[in-house]
């Protein structure tokens, strides 16, 4: 799919831990992807998602750093096409050892104008096109996308024993195997907002939460965990947010400093991620 020379170009669909963890990867194997992140995207694990630079603008995880492109530079080529001034933005992050981010630009866009050699799926996909004929390979999460459907390949992540499974179409387990008996418990619980405006946190990531205590306020209106635990995810404060949203990500299990960092089901995605890409390069 590309030639010894020529690095490929991958382009990451959304910027949520799990595909956040495989960019990790790929920096290491000398491949610099590039995230689009999708209009109103949210990450609750923000300090793990990449996606977070494009309400930061500039994040860092683990010994990679993510920037948004600076919207003033397009303004100062104008002379230059935009598929010209978009690689050449991307072309100087990389060379400063950046993994670039994108925002405020729909898929099918971006895609036209950068030609990706690989798409990696991480949000739901958009209705503006076949996404099958975006990208030579693209890889999905399963079970969000299907193989052959809406990838080429797709990744189990699943608490499962497949977790990190590579699925090719036809290769991968029916609907009803959801009731396997293999599953590992979810340890985790989305608490959402029960109503839209504004929202400020009264907790930080890594505090621990008691059943019906407050986590922060929407619109002045105290929004009360729904168990004991521990914040592993929170909306950004300062943020409006949706009816129905979820504004925490609650560990159902004792406090630990486990939450600071990539887990074994962010490695196993991120490991079987790379793989999937290095075996379709091949």
């Amino acid at each position: 799919m590309a030639d010894g020379h020529q690095k490929p170009t991958v382009l990451v669909y959304g910027g949520g831990p799990l595909v956040s963890a495989a960019a990790v990867k790929l920096v290491r194997a000398r491949i610099y992807p590039i995230f689009l992140v999708p209009p109103g995207a949210g990450y609750l694990r923000y300090h793990l998602s990449f996606g977070d630079a494009a309400v930061k603008e500039r994040t860092r995880i683990e010994e990679v750093t993510a920037a948004q492109l600076p919207e003033e530079a397009f303004s100062e080529n104008r002379d230059l096409p935009l598929e010209k001034m978009l690689q050449q933005q991307i072309d100087k992050l990389i060379q400063d050892r950046t993994v670039p981010v994108l925002a405020h630009r729909s898929l099918a866009e971006t895609v036209n104008l950068l030609k990706p050699t690989v798409l990696v799926l991480d949000e739901d996909v958009p209705a503006d096109g076949d996404v099958l004929d975006m990208a030579p390979l693209v890889v999905g999460m399963y079970p969000a996308h299907q193989p052959g459907r809406h990838c080429h390949v797709a990744v189990e992540t699943r608490f499962n024993f497949q977790l990190g499974r590579v699925y090719q179409p036809g290769g991968f387990p029916p609907a009803e195997q959801a009731r396997d008996p293999h599953y590992f418990k979810f340890p985790f619980t989305l608490c959402p907002s029960p109503i839209e405006g504004l929202w400020v946190a009264q907790k930080e990531l890594g505090d621990t939460i008691r059943y019906q205590e407050a986590i922060g306020l929407v619109e002045g209106i105290e929004i009360r965990s729904p168990m004991d635990g521990q914040l592993w995810g929170l909306a950004h404060s300062g943020r409006f947010v949706n009816a129905r949203q979820p504004i925490a990500f609650i560990f159902e299990g004792p406090p630990t400093d486990d939450f600071r960092s990539f887990g074994f089901r962010e490695h196993a995605v991120a490991g079987a991620v790379l793989e999937a890409i290095l075996a379709g390069l091949n």
